[in-house]
């Protein structure tokens, strides 16, 4: 019977076709992550006076914004003041409070001003201080989450690139706040980048190098300012990538990391740091064949800070501030002090 065998044919084939069917690689939403980290994750913090200090100012913002959406002639006053509208953060939508925080703090002055007129409570000098830091914190992760969600280049193939460095910009925030120690430590002869660990060699140099140039004469900075300034926002972005990513992936590979920042410096100040890091002397006379170098180390090898000396004038001071001497003049006393201090 051809059709029970046509039949039974196409059955079979249709069970086995149906069988290779199957959903594919379920894959998270990474802009998604990204926001949640910006808002979940932060929400969960659990310092007081962090959370004490988050909830009184964007308790203030939240005023102004919800003053702003639902008054036409507050609106009105604004745009008057300000000459823009201001965003409203949503919460379903992406980087809004950033967004929103960020319009505020442009318009810093104007805003203080408008908050009598609106009669709201002002933000203090810590709480303005708080958001400076809230968006120099989350720009990184704000500039990220936008390459992600654009139309024009969502490609899967952003997403390692774009996280990577998103992980170095925030390690370097993180730096900054040990510029100080760091530039200190390297510009001594004596420990140079021996006590930098392997995955942070890469990122301390090259802060050692940067502040080598600064050093440079004014048309060099000049000269670079202008060569750089046609890279579009994208482009300065990835820009961080750079020698960076395979150490990102593999701390080993340090040596090609470290000869790439070697054949990219040209200028004096490069050159000058790139031989003093790589000599094996380790006295301060070094110091003289690298006078850039030198004055980096003047500049942060600052006395080590101790406070026994302080402690022993302050207890001399009571043998000087005696109760009948409770009428001394500043400039007596400490002269009587210091007279006291070097006998």
């Amino acid at each position: 019977n051809v059709g029970s065998v046509l039949t039974n044919y196409y059955n079979t084939n249709e069970n086995r076709n149906y069988n290779n069917f199957c959903l594919p690689k379920h894959m998270t939403c990474v802009a998604h992550s990204l926001n949640l980290i910006a808002t979940t994750d932060i929400s969960k913090i659990s310092d007081d006076n962090y959370n004490r200090l988050s909830k009184t100012t964007f308790n203030k913002l939240q005023a102004f914004w919800n003053l702003v959406s639902r008054s036409s002639v507050a609106s009105d006053k604004v745009y008057e003041h300000c000459k823009c509208k201001f965003p409203i953060p949503v919460i379903t939508r992406w980087n809004s409070k950033y967004d929103a925080t960020q319009k505020v703090l442009i318009h810093k002055k104007k805003l203080d001003i408008l908050f009598d007129v609106l009669k709201l409570n002002k933000l203090k000098p810590s709480e303005w201080l708080f958001l400076e830091e809230y968006c120099l914190l989350l720009k990184p992760l704000s500039n990220s989450l936008d390459k992600l969600q654009g139309e024009k280049n969502s490609y899967l193939g952003y997403v390692a690139p774009t996280l990577i460095v998103l992980r170095k910009l925030l390690i370097q925030s993180i730096m900054q706040k040990s510029k100080d120690f760091i530039l200190a430590s390297i510009s001594h002869p004596k420990f140079k980048m021996s006590w930098v660990p392997v995955r942070y060699i890469s990122l301390c140099k090259e802060l050692f190098l940067n502040e080598c140039n600064t050093f440079k004469d004014e048309n060099s900075v000049s000269e670079s300012a202008s060569d750089n300034a046609d890279s579009d926002s994208s482009d300065e972005f990835y820009s961080n990538l750079s020698g960076n990513l395979t150490t990102s992936f593999h701390p080993s590979a340090q040596d090609s990391d470290s000869a790439e920042i070697d054949t990219s410096v040209s200028n004096t100040a490069g050159v000058e740091a790139l031989t003093y890091l790589n000599s094996k002397k380790k006295e301060l006379m070094s110091l003289n064949d690298v006078p850039i170098v030198k004055q980096i180390f003047f500049k942060y090898n600052t006395t080590l800070p101790s406070s026994a000396p302080v402690e022993r004038l302050f207890s001399k001071a009571i043998q000087v501030l005696t109760p009948r001497r409770n009428r001394l003049s500043d400039d007596v006393f400490e002269m009587l002090l210091c007279c006291k201090s070097n006998e």
